[in-house]
């Protein structure tokens, strides 16, 4: 007689009882879809290839008056099985960081992760809307991932008449000295990297910044200003840029408070359409988080703070070679030391290993065996 199936029970003395085969779990989605949030008073262009990111600009004069409206949005897509993935300026966090611990406390998931940007108002709001346009067929791992990677492939500052006010991007004492020359104008970019540069007449553009895009490609260039623009706008930087087309947009509340003055031009200048999102992906170096298994491509997962993953180490130029082979050493000149003679006598008593725990302990959550209690030696003298 053959065994019994795995759902037969039986018992001494009693025919066989068939019992119902447990109901199988659900697979897990495949992927899954987020939402791109943007926590900041940065209102939309509207000239943003892909889509548009939901905006809260946290006013009020409470945190909860701040921070209500956002609390509220992360639970609804948190029922309805999205992330969220929320941008906001690293030079104005507080509000930001409050409403995000709050909004992981009440949805009780690490699916909202927060991405603080050093970028200017105009700059955080187009990223933010390209991003958008990402959100729908990206896992949202790939989607914070190019938070980061997009703004190396955008030109984005303002020309201003004075840098004495400000205080978000690198400055030195020369500049706020030539803040105080007749007709002076500046340069200040806040990506692809933040730098601040004098306009000289007519020499601007072997000053800017290379983009990785192709350099016959035109650029989609936005651009607003405060109170009073700056002519240096239109003058010299204009000229040295590859526009295919220029559009003045709204201004945005937060430029003068990044900015320090009211008399600016802000701008963005990117590549728009899908070819350079393409190219932009394709520079993403990424790893699977080994707790919540989202693709990250920093130290830290932005979604469940774990480190438990591990990046590729790229072999070191001085002590391994690319295929592990040790790089050759320079020979060394001078004299080899003499040998150091050996203890004359028996070799000393190592002390043994100790042993490894039995095979029924539990596991430690990282997977290790506990340790097993100490017993004592069986030797007395020892």
């Amino acid at each position: 007689m053959g065994p019994l199936p795995a759902n037969v029970a039986t018992t001494s003395g009693s025919p066989p009882v068939k019992l119902p085969r447990p109901a199988p779990r659900p697979a897990a989605p495949a992927t899954r879809s987020c939402t791109v949030v943007l926590l900041a008073d940065a209102p939309t262009t509207g000239r943003a290839d892909g889509g548009r990111a939901a905006r809260f600009a946290l006013r009020g004069r409470s945190h909860s008056e701040r921070s209500g409206r956002f609390i509220e949005f992360a639970a609804e897509e948190a029922r309805a099985g999205r992330a969220v993935v929320a941008l906001y300026p690293s030079w104005r966090p507080d509000a930001a960081r409050y409403a995000l611990v709050h909004a992981r406390s009440r949805t009780l998931s690490d699916e909202i992760a927060g991405i603080p940007l050093a970028l200017s108002p105009l700059a955080l709001s187009v990223l933010a809307d390209r991003l958008a346009g990402l959100a729908p067929i990206h896992l949202p791992g790939i989607v914070a991932a190019a938070a980061r990677e997009l703004p190396r492939h955008m030109l984005a500052g303002a020309c201003l008449h004075s840098v004495t006010g400000l205080s978000a991007l690198p400055t030195s004492t020369a500049l706020h000295a030539a803040s105080y020359r007749p007709r002076s104008a500046f340069l200040a970019l806040s990506c692809p990297g933040a730098a601040v540069l004098r306009i000289p007449p007519g020499e601007l553009g072997e000053s800017l910044p290379g983009l990785p895009s192709p350099p016959d490609t035109p650029l989609h260039v936005l651009a607003c200003s405060g109170t009073a623009g700056s002519p240096a706008f239109d003058d010299d930087l204009m000229p040295a840029l590859r526009t295919a087309t220029a559009h003045v947009v709204p201004s945005q509340p937060l430029g003068p408070v990044f900015w320090g003055t009211t008399r600016y031009t802000e701008f963005a200048a990117f590549e728009s359409g899908p070819r350079s999102l393409a190219r932009a992906l394709g520079a993403l170096h990424t790893v699977r988080c080994r707790w919540c298994g989202q693709p990250v491509d920093r130290a830290v997962c932005p979604f469940c703070r774990s480190r438990a993953h591990r990046f590729p180490t790229a072999a070191s130029s001085t002590g391994t070679a690319h295929h592990g082979v040790p790089a050759p050493r320079a020979l060394d000149q001078r004299p080899a030391p003499p040998p150091v003679p050996e203890p004359a006598g028996p070799a000393p008593r190592l002390p043994a290993a100790w042993p490894r725990p039995p095979a029924g302990l539990p596991l430690a959550p990282n997977g290790t065996p506990l340790p097993s209690p100490f017993a004592a030696p069986e030797d007395p003298r020892e």
